[in-house]
This record gives C-alpha cells, structure tokens and sequence, in this order.
C-alpha cells in the first residue's frame, strides 16, 4: 500500500488531540504540488483543495472525538465500509531488501498509487479547463504521475539506493512531470476560477470533506518505551563502530552522514544497515507499530470507514476521468 501517506504518518505520530485544520494556500500549491510558478504567489494564489497530495487533504484530517456525516468531495457520496481488508496481526512482514513492512494502517489508507491516480486527473482537468480559458501554454498536461516510492520510516536500508541516492532518498523534480507557469497576465484569476470548475468534478479531496472526526491517533514506534529500546540498541552498534547517533526526534540518520560526500554517505550506510540487521530494528520498529495501529483501529472503527468512504469514490472517479482519455497511471490495478 502506501509507500508515502502522509494520513498514515498522521495516525501514527499523533500523541494529542489535532488542532483545527489550517490550509495555507500558497504553501500546498508550492510544496504539494511541486510547481516551479507558484512560488512567489501570495495567499490568494490558488485555493486548491486538490489532491495535491493527500498531504492536505486525507492528511490533514483531524483526529479527535465526536461523530458526524460525511462530505464527500464531489457529485459522489457513500456510507460503505471500507473494502480493503483490516489487518490483524502483530508481526509484520518485512521486505528482506527494501525493510518496508506492511503495517495494519495499510490496509485502511489511501495508496501511493491512489495519490497518483487522483494528482494526475486533477492536472489533466486543470490543463483542460486553463486551455479553453485561453491559458494552454501555462497549464500543461503531459503524462500522469508516478506514485511516490520514497518511504524510509525507519532510515535507509535497501542497498541499491542508498548507493544511488545516498541518505537523501530518490529525487522528485520541483517542476513535477506537469509544469505550470501563471507568469501570463490574468493567468492566476484563470487558475482560480479552474479550481472552482475542477472541484466539482468529484476527482479530488479536501480537509473539508469528512465531517466525521475520530479518538487520537496512534503513537508512533519512536515514542514508545520498546521502540527507545530499540533505537538504543542500534546507536550502541552505531558507537562500536565510531558513529554518532542521531539525537532524539532526529530521525535515522547518523550524524556523520549528513552533510558527506555520496561515497561517504554509502559507506556509513552500509554500516547502519549492518546495524539495523544486527539488532532487527526494522521488524522490532513495525512489530511496535502494528501493535500501536491496531489498537487505533479498534477505537476508530466509525471514523476510518468514513475516511474511506470518503476517498475510494474519489479515487475511482479519478480513475475513471484519466480512464476516459487515455491515460493510466502505472502501477494502478484499480477498477
């Protein structure tokens, strides 16, 4: 399932309760969305409540206590319960390469592939909606998205990357694979009555759209006393070998690595690997937060059924406007 969801990490590293959601606009189009143009903008720049990742949409959506009805972005709505299967045990299967596990949060958020599928219906609409406003050179669409595999939740592990991309992970284009340039006059109050337009088309989601909020989110692995004993083990083999560990809320990243050259970066990963094997942090980290999600995901039932009740129409019809003019994003199996 998701390689990079920022509602997984959400679940997961929530300790208390969510303040209300705070969409700052500029920021979403430029860091979300990735598009060189948008940059310089001001908060009037582009009100997207676009899949511009789920980051603030899915992302975003608050976890406290109280019901409510859902808002499904779009013409569609459902109540359903979520399809996908609800995870049950403890002891996650680890990839022996990647060290990715697949967590029981998995199983009840949205894809890599669902973000991908729902960035790139949203382009296209876009890049159809600016070309009849007369803004085709400003807006173009040129293929989907690829669903972003760059997940380290626990550092890096898998060789071959490391080997290629060091500690940094594999780049993303700030220019994303759809470039966008309103430098033209009168292109952002095109730009803005596109999203109003695209919004409606039910192919994207907002923070606004579930009107259900749920218990606090799970704690993650990092927080807890067996996941300290954990990190603790792996420093201790990080010392042995004359590294220094990173500090508390530093990540997975020995601090000599940081600003080394890409041989160094490989050397001294080669020996965190050797680490995080040597002291099975990989299984030991997702054992501890299946255990923590699980229990979320019994306090929770009501409100993960209505998060997914919200995105998965969202993402099918996403599917289905790519579907209708010829696109397909790789990797996706949906119906």
């Amino acid at each position: 399932m998701s390689q990079h969801d920022p509602f997984a990490e959400h679940l997961r590293s929530l300790e208390s309760r969510t303040p209300p959601v705070r969409v700052d606009r500029a920021r979403v189009l430029a860091a979300g969305r990735r598009r060189r143009g948008v940059r310089a903008v001001g908060a009037a720049a582009g009100a997207a409540l676009t899949v511009v990742g789920i980051c603030t949409a899915v992302a975003a959506l608050p976890l406290g206590s109280g019901t409510g009805g859902v808002d499904a972005a779009g013409p569609v709505r459902s109540s359903s319960p979520p399809t996908r299967p609800t995870a049950t045990v403890t002891h996650v299967p680890i990839d022996p390469v990647t060290g990715i596990g697949t967590l029981p949060r998995d199983s009840w958020t949205p894809t890599a592939t669902d973000v991908a599928v729902m960035q790139s219906a949203w382009d296209l609409a876009m890049a159809r909606c600016m070309d009849e406003a007369g803004y085709g050179d400003d807006v173009r669409f040129v293929k989907p998205e690829s669903p972003d595999r760059d997940y380290r939740p626990y550092g890096v592990y898998d060789v071959r990357d490391l080997e290629k991309y060091g500690y940094v992970g594999e780049p993303r284009s700030i220019s994303a694979v759809n470039p966008m340039d309103l430098s033209s006059p009168g292109a952002w109050a095109a730009h803005d009555a596109c999203l109003t337009s695209v919004k409606k088309l039910g192919i994207s989601v907002g923070p606004e759209g579930l009107g259900v909020e749920g218990p606090v989110g799970a704690t993650s692995a990092a927080l807890t006393t067996a996941g300290r004993d954990t990190i603790a083990d792996w420093a201790d083999c990080l010392r042995d070998h004359d590294l220094t560990p990173p500090g508390p809320d530093e990540g997975f990243t020995p601090r000599e690595a940081r600003k080394a050259s890409l041989g160094e970066q490989v050397r001294i990963g080669k020996i965190d690997i050797a680490c995080k094997k040597k002291t099975d942090l990989m299984q030991r980290m997702a054992d501890i937060d299946a255990a923590q999600e699980l229990a979320y995901a019994k306090r929770a039932q009501a409100y993960l059924a209505a998060a997914a009740a919200y995105y998965d129409p969202v993402v099918a019809n996403a599917r289905a406007y790519l579907a209708d003019a010829g696109y397909h994003v790789a990797g996706d199996d949906g119906e």
